[in-house]
């Protein structure tokens, strides 16, 4: 999928970090070179320095996304025109259509255990696989875990108070002072 109104599907992250970490785990269960090389280049040029930040105060936290939709930022035409941007109802540009700025923050915990355990498996494959890796030494990888692991607990914020069945979020970024089970932000 390249793009979505949802930003997160797209973008490689939130939810939609759950794809790439499932091919992680199956390279780390039945390792192929050519599949580990995809891996080792996916965290060398994606996840490091994009999905990631790799330098400056939020170093080792992990954006929302790194897809959003702001027009005004990119050529015409760059959007697909048959994605529903917008609410036909209202007009109102679609929640979920992320601008540029939202998708930098660094809001939600939830997003660093995927970058985390895919470093772990690149660690656990360049520990146990000679030659197999190749761009960083074991412990490179062992130290993104630790210091995403760490960022996780120092920069992202802690988990939602609807995430533990509370009906009230007070101060709610997104605008919703109540999530019960049925909102679709849940």
């Amino acid at each position: 999928m390249l793009q979505s109104r949802q930003a997160w599907v797209c973008g490689l992250g939130d939810d939609g970090g759950a794809t790439w970490l499932a091919g992680a785990m199956k390279a780390l269960g039945q390792p192929e070179a050519g599949q580990v090389a995809k891996y080792r280049d996916f965290v060398d040029k994606v996840i490091w320095g994009g999905l990631q930040y790799s330098s400056g105060s939020l170093q080792y936290g992990v954006k929302r996304t790194l897809f959003y939709y702001e027009h005004s930022l990119l050529p015409a035409g760059y959007y697909a025109s048959g994605v529903q941007w917008t609410d036909p109802a209202t007009g109102q540009l679609y929640w979920g259509a992320w601008n540029k700025a939202h998708t930098l923050e660094v809001p939600r915990s939830y997003n660093f255990p995927h970058v985390a355990a895919v470093c772990w498996v690149m660690y656990r494959l360049a520990r146990n696989n000679t030659g197999l890796v190749g761009n960083h030494p074991w412990d490179w990888y062992l130290n993104q875990v630790y210091k995403t692991a760490v960022a996780m607990t120092t920069i992202g914020t802690p988990c939602p108070l609807w995430a533990h069945g509370q009906d009230r979020v007070p101060g709610d970024p997104e605008g919703s002072e109540a999530r019960g089970p049925d909102h679709p932000g849940r």
